[in-house]
């Protein structure tokens, strides 16, 4: 029988997280039959997901793209699916076991993606403070809403969309990272309708390399640099001017009210310093490429 919908996960340097992850996906396409392939996408120039790979039965299959850039490794993806329906997760994630269920039935919303959330599963020993801010918590929509942007990390595509419109991952975002919101503005503006599956739920385990101001500032200000990326190609040139003039003041005024954050609780003050570097990345992307988070 052909198959109907491929899921792709896109893999660097992860074997074990991998597993995990091959592993939930096995469990939640059980009630597809022979329907659904396993697509391994390694972008590891070693290689080092193949071994990993050989334990599998031939639903899990291994491709090698080399190329450490992941819009280079999603393109692999999109060019490799003959489906009508590509699914992707990311490496470090485990789905729900009736995940790709809830997936495909928001295919009747007549939606060209369906996007569900990642909820992040927090350590034993995570520090209070990260827990009280929630920086890693994902925000979340009702099922079956209409959304404006999203992640690639747990998605359902309509390849004949994508194909029809020549849509495929930006690899100038290929080491920083926001390639898929990128690619997910080109397909608002291609016509197309984005839904929400709250219940196709994929977990990801918080690694604790994550957990220190570096990681957290550092990426929230990349995301501030490639927001402003995005959407300078989408806005008219005064909009822009007047959201750069806004971030200015923003980043300003916390500069200015900086000195609070030797009295406010630790997790208001990491929300509040998130907040300017984002703002001063929105600042900086103008004028530089994004901070390579990837390399």
């Amino acid at each position: 029988m052909r198959e109907d919908l491929t899921v792709v996960v896109c893999t660097y340097k992860r074997v074990d997280l991998l597993s995990e992850c091959i592993n939930s996906l096995l469990t939640s396409i059980k009630f597809f039959g022979q329907q659904v392939s396993i697509c391994i996408i390694d972008n590891d120039p070693s290689g080092s997901a193949e071994e990993c790979i050989s334990k599998y039965d031939n639903r899990v299959k291994y491709y090698y793209c080399g190329e450490q850039n992941i819009s280079s490794a999603r393109n692999f993806g999109l060019n490799l699916c003959k489906t009508k329906w590509l699914a992707c997760i990311d490496d470090d994630e485990i789905v729900d076991e009736d995940w790709l269920y809830e997936l495909v039935k928001l295919r009747s919303t007549n939606a060209n993606a369906i996007i569900g959330p990642v909820l992040t599963e927090y350590p034993v020993n995570t520090p209070s403070w990260v827990l009280d801010s929630k920086i890693f918590d994902r925000k979340r929509h009702y099922d079956g809403a209409k959304i404006k942007k999203g992640g690639a990390g747990n998605c359902l595509f309509d390849m004949h969309f994508i194909k029809n419109n020549n849509l495929s991952f930006d690899l100038n975002y290929g080491l920083s990272g926001g390639e898929d919101s990128k690619f997910f503005d080109s397909m608002l503006k291609s016509g197309g309708l984005i839904v929400w599956s709250d219940k196709a739920i994929a977990r990801e385990p918080l690694d604790l390399k994550r957990i220190h101001y570096k990681y957290i500032f550092l990426r929230a200000y990349r995301g501030g640099q490639t927001h402003y990326k995005i959407r300078i190609y989408s806005d008219s040139f005064v909009f822009n001017l007047i959201k750069l003039i806004v971030k200015v003041v923003e980043s300003t005024l916390i500069i200015l009210i900086s000195p609070l954050c030797l009295v406010i609780k630790k997790s208001l003050k990491v929300k509040l310093l998130i907040r300017f570097s984002a703002a001063l990345g929105q600042i900086m992307g103008r004028f530089f490429k994004p901070v390579e988070m990837y390399k």
